[in-house]
């Protein structure tokens, strides 16, 4: 018996950026390797800070709630933990993991693909569109070092090794199209043919590198940071559950609705090494208007994984972004008062593939809330186009909290 479909369900269970690539990215474009080694300088009262000999444990979490026309979603996750500590009086080395990008996605595509009817294999005209499911991402372990040059020369440098797995599952619906004429209008209905699912799993493992560099010059600052990837291998494991009506395997229609070296190889394991390149580029400039009151700009480029398109549910996009902010800093953050709050306000703007665009605006605030102790909290809110998925623009807002406790005991000696 033929089941009709009378209501469509769209569903996610995380933001809608994780069905692009090998799922959303999560960075952040204002952590940088040099900003304990440039904070060991004092450069005002051309003295040692008292960040000189702090070792420092941080964690953070984000939580993310978004919309759009089809539904609300929110997700909650430990984005990173860490723990720097120096090696001697203005040289820092830091160790950490954190995820690079997170997919944890349900959506069903209710957009129509058509195939033309075929009467000489006696097939009428049939429709398809399929349901996606991705669980997974890729995660970094790192090591960084970043030491003082001179009183306003800074470097960093991070090696990471990059590690994870993907799971991808699409179910692909295929429908008769059924004519029903009635009162001189013509419906269309889409009875349920049959359904086929391929599921992958990737595997990921590769390292990159990142190179820092940080000048100031009388009350300007600028900051250039480069990420390079190393080649990525990728293993892809295909498992295939073929059409169930065994008539649908000679419609020759693998090629369009799923990009397979072989359909009818039910079990695969493909090997893929991609090239290195640079991957994501940074220039900050900082110019103080007053003491420890800055304004700030952020130009930054992030490249997408051009890699084969069997390996992703949707094509990864290109970023190019700019942050325009101010930020006020103050020296005495160790003082339990609400007096002595850090904080950043500005706006962003990313050009994405496909004539996509994100943008909207960022604060962030930091308070010493116990002795030895500090709590960041960064909040976004803004919104995103997906050109590429029937859902509208989406409205996000995105909250960041870092806890970060530190110590003074892993230096010993005087200083």
């Amino acid at each position: 018996m033929n089941k009709y479909i009378v209501m469509i369900v769209v569903s996610f269970s995380f933001p809608y950026s994780s069905i692009y690539g090998y799922g959303e990215y999560v960075y952040s474009d204002f952590d940088f390797i040099t900003d304990y080694s440039s904070s060991y300088i004092d450069y005002k009262s051309k003295g040692i800070s008292n960040r000189a000999t702090e070792s420092v444990f941080n964690i953070s979490y984000n939580i993310k709630s978004s919309s759009a026309d089809v539904s609300k979603l929110e997700n909650s996750y430990l984005s990173s933990f860490s723990f720097l500590f120096p090696v001697s009086i203005g040289h820092f080395i830091k160790f950490g993991v954190s995820p690079y990008t997170n997919s944890n996605i349900n959506y069903f595509d209710d957009t129509y693909s058509y195939i033309s009817a075929n009467p000489s294999l006696g097939l009428g005209p049939l429709a398809f569109n399929s349901n996606y499911e991705s669980i997974g991402g890729i995660s970094k372990a790192y090591l960084n070092y970043s030491t003082m040059v001179n009183d306003n020369f800074f470097i960093g440098i991070e090696y990471a090794h990059s590690f994870g797995n993907l799971e991808q599952n699409k179910k692909i619906f295929l429908y008769d199209i059924v004519y029903d004429e009635a009162n001189d209008d013509v419906l269309i209905n889409y009875s349920l043919n049959d359904s086929m699912i391929i599921k992958k799993i990737h595997t990921f493992d590769g390292s990159s590198a990142k190179i820092e560099a940080k000048f100031r010059s009388n009350k300007n600052e600028y900051t250039i940071s480069a990420l390079y990837d190393f080649p990525l291998s990728v293993e892809t494991r295909i498992f295939y559950n073929p059409f169930l009506n065994s008539s649908n395997e000679s419609l020759g229609i693998y090629e369009d609705l799923e990009q397979l070296e072989s359909a009818l190889d039910a079990n695969q394991s493909n090997q893929y090494k991609y090239e290195s390149g640079l991957k994501n580029l940074i220039f900050q400039f900082k110019k103080e208007h007053k003491d420890y009151k800055y304004l700030v700009l952020q130009l930054a480029s992030l490249d997408n994984f051009n890699y084969s398109a069997s390996t992703m549910n949707l094509p990864d996009r290109t970023t190019k972004s700019i942050y325009l902010g101010y930020e006020s800093y103050n020296p005495n953050y160790r003082l339990s008062s609400f007096e002595y709050i850090n904080y950043k306000i500005g706006f962003y703007f990313k050009s994405l593939d496909y004539s996509d665009h994100d943008y909207g605006l960022q604060f962030d605030y930091g308070l010493n809330y116990a002795e030895n102790n500090n709590m960041f909290i960064s909040f976004k809110y803004g919104y995103q186009t997906h050109n590429l998925l029937n859902i509208g623009t989406e409205k996000y807002y995105f909250i960041s909290l870092n806890l970060e406790s530190i110590e003074n005991w892993f230096l010993k000696g005087d200083y």
